[in-house]
């Protein structure tokens, strides 16, 4: 893999991973409570609203450094994508059926970054 197609993937994983910051942003309340997660839906334990922050968090640093072909995307973008399967999984055991292609989105997409740093050329 070339590195100007890594530093390219990298850049559109900043954007899509600064989306995933803005919807945990939005489920924490920080953009008010209309943004917040409807009335009757399961609260989320603080340890899995810990991973969700884990996996974007760490998902868009991680991106930077793969943009940048940094050899530390790799294991961040891997402890990113173990905490989107802690937060996903608990999503999909209880949310709806509707969260379940969004998830196995986020998951893919995930699992597909953290393979690509791995086989990303590195800066030198």
């Amino acid at each position: 893999m070339s590195p100007t197609t890594v530093r390219l993937i990298g850049v559109v994983a900043i954007i899509w991973n600064l989306m995933g910051v803005a919807s945990y942003l939005a489920h924490v309340g920080l953009f008010g409570d209309a943004a917040r997660p409807p009335e009757g839906d399961a609260e989320m334990p603080m340890l899995i609203t810990a991973a969700y922050a884990i996996g974007v968090f760490g998902a868009v640093i991680g991106s930077v450094g793969l943009a940048m072909l940094k050899s530390w995307a790799k294991p961040l973008l891997w402890l990113s994508f173990a905490a989107l399967v802690i937060d996903w999984g608990w999503v999909f055991m209880y949310s709806g059926a509707g969260s379940i292609p969004l998830g196995a989105a986020v998951l893919v997409i995930a699992l597909a970054l953290a393979l690509v740093a791995g086989r990303a050329p590195r800066a030198r």
